[in-house]
């Protein structure tokens, strides 16, 4: 039985992939909310619009009042980004929480599996597992963790460089709600086990009247843990309903057996871009970014309450990689104190072949406007957009960012940045707030950045942002 359970979860698992979410890339971006298309100037300009790398090095040659408002005729020929490194996590739902609670609980399900039911705690602790069996898949709950680092060069107008980036989604997609009890105790009766543990009754059952598959009084005493455990009445009654129906139908079962599994999905691309921006005027400016691509389709299932089947580490050895092409183009547009802008990536939508039992993975196009305004030359304000809504890994959740960022050049050496962004898309993340620093001293620039939402959800009893991420780059601009 176990054997067949293993290969229906391994089947079920054919689900389909999505295109991922936009990335922020750099952690001038990252601080400012992730904006850029209009306001970035440094080689990030690469994936925000690389038609900001026509302006670099170029001064007004008209004599008229000047538009290079954020400091981009000062970038000399050359420019290296060393590196930047950036990794974020992000919880939708309440998924965490149930994982956590499910691996809290290894032991105690073999025991219970093994033993029975013999005191209050095993009542409760059951009550507590199959609560979080029952709820682990409902809609929006899984974890995301991306990340994304890169390296390259500017000479002039033309940019070389590689960067890797990667998104991996864990989702619960097969739940057994059949191997919801136990073994039975010395008694040789579920009921009886109950009935005998010493759990005190609750004084008014919801249940009477239901199809008895366990006694109406070991029913009580489910609920009444339930609703010690933390449910409402009304939740209480339809987990013990539940167990209820299992013994009914099936009789006595063990949570042991339990085949609930997680799909774990991920994508990991490599991309080595080349990068040409070509001013026409002191206004105008178009880039294209043509980019050989490497990418790696993962995927596998993991069987929540088998230890035996649940190695995270196994999605390493399930993969198909595939060699493509992306394209990129954008345009830069400066006035005196603003700069408009719009970039569209992925415009050839690059497809990724998934492994066997996954589906193929394609990075939808995506046009994100931009716009910087900056009253003082030491302060700017910036604005992005994306006007598409995109998939991503999660079936069923999509992204569109709208995206908020200041910056502010205290002295020549010091910047201060704050930002904010949010998902048009979708509301479970809520607001995240972002803020940074950047450092010039003289050739080497050093930026920091950190990412927070202000949503939280609670993990194994603290409150963890939904989102959170830290970005550091090194670089030398001459």
């Amino acid at each position: 039985m176990k054997t067949l359970a293993v290969t229906l979860a391994a089947c079920a698992c054919s689900l389909a992939l999505y295109a991922e979410e936009p990335l922020i890339v750099g952690p001038r971006s990252l601080a400012t909310g992730g904006t850029g298309v209009a306001t970035a100037d440094d080689y990030t300009a690469a994936y925000y619009n690389p038609a900001i790398f026509g302006f670099f090095g170029r001064s007004d040659t008209e004599g008229g009042p000047r538009a290079d408002n954020n400091g981009l005729s000062r970038r000399g020929f050359f420019g290296l980004n060393i590196v930047d490194v950036q990794v974020g996590l992000r919880q939708y739902g309440e998924i965490g929480d149930y994982l956590t609670t499910l691996a809290d609980e290894m032991d105690t399900i073999d025991a219970l599996g093994a033993n029975g039911v013999n005191t209050p705690e095993d009542v409760a602790a059951l009550i507590r597992i199959s609560t979080a069996l029952t709820s682990i898949d409902n809609p929006g709950n899984a974890l995301g963790v991306d990340g994304n680092s890169g390296f390259g060069i500017r000479l002039g107008h033309l940019g070389l460089g590689v960067r890797g980036w990667g998104q991996i989604s864990a989702v619960v997609n097969e739940l057994d709600l059949t191997n919801v009890g136990l073994g039975v105790g010395n008694g040789g009766d579920f009921s009886q086990d109950i009935e005998n543990s010493g759990a005190p009754q609750a004084p008014v059952s919801l249940l009477v009247g239901l199809d008895a598959g366990i006694s109406l009084a070991a029913q009580e005493i489910l609920e009444f843990q339930a609703q010690q455990a933390g449910l409402s009445a009304a939740e209480a009654a339809e987990l013990v309903t539940l167990i209820n129906a299992s013994f009914a139908q099936y009789g006595v079962t063990d949570i042991g057996d339990n085949v609930t599994s997680v799909t774990i999905s991920g994508i990991g691309v490599m991309e080595i871009p080349i990068t040409y921006g070509h001013a026409f005027s002191d206004q105008f400016s178009v880039g294209v970014n043509l980019k050989g691509m490497i990418g790696r389709v993962y995927g596998t299932t993991i069987l929540v309450l088998d230890e035996d089947n649940n190695d995270f580490t196994a999605i390493e050895d399930n993969f198909k990689e595939t060699f493509t092409f992306g394209v990129d183009v954008g345009a830069l547009y400066r006035l005196p104190r603003l700069n408009l802008g719009v970039n569209i990536r992925n415009l050839n939508a690059p497809k990724f072949a998934g492994p066997a039992g996954f589906s193929d993975v394609t990075l939808d196009p995506q046009i994100t406007l931009g716009a910087g305004f900056f009253p003082l030359k030491t302060l700017g304000l910036s604005m992005d957009i994306d006007v598409l809504r995109t998939d991503s890994l999660v079936q069923g959740y999509q992204a569109q960012r709208l995206m908020f960022g200041l910056e502010w050049d205290v002295w020549r050496f010091l910047a201060l940045r704050v930002g904010t962004y949010s998902n048009l898309a979708e509301d479970d993340i809520g607001r995240v707030v972002t803020a940074g620093i950047g450092l010039n001293l003289w050739a080497i620039r050093i930026d920091l950045a950190g990412a927070m939402a202000l949503e939280t959800v609670e993990v194994d009893g603290s409150d963890i942002p939904r989102e959170a991420r830290v970005a550091f780059r090194l670089a030398s601009e001459w």
